[in-house]
C-alpha cells in the first residue's frame, strides 16, 4: 500500500530546535538581510585567517628542509 503525502508528513518527526517558529518557516529566511551580510563577512574573514596561517606553515616547512632527504 502506498502512503499519501499527508501520511508521510505525519510520520516525520518535528525538528528539535523549532523555537516556536511558524510551520514551514526556515531560519535563513527569517534573518534580516543585514545580519546575513555581516555573518558572511565574518565567515570570509575567518577563512582568510585560516588560509594565511596554512600558507605561513607551508612556507616554513618548505624553508626548513635541510635535514630531510
Amino acid at each position: 500500500m502506498k502512503e499519501t503525502d499527508k501520511e508521510a508528513a505525519e510520520r516525520v518527526a518535528p525538528v528539535a530546535n523549532d523555537n516556536d517558529a511558524p510551520e514551514g518557516r526556515q531560519a535563513a529566511g527569517s534573518l534580516d538581510p543585514r545580519i546575513r551580510i555581516i555573518a558572511r563577512a565574518i565567515g570570509r574573514h575567518i577563512a582568510r585567517e585560516h588560509i594565511r596561517a596554512w600558507e605561513k606553515e607551508r612556507r616554513e616547512q618548505a624553508a626548513n628542509d635541510n635535514g630531510q632527504e
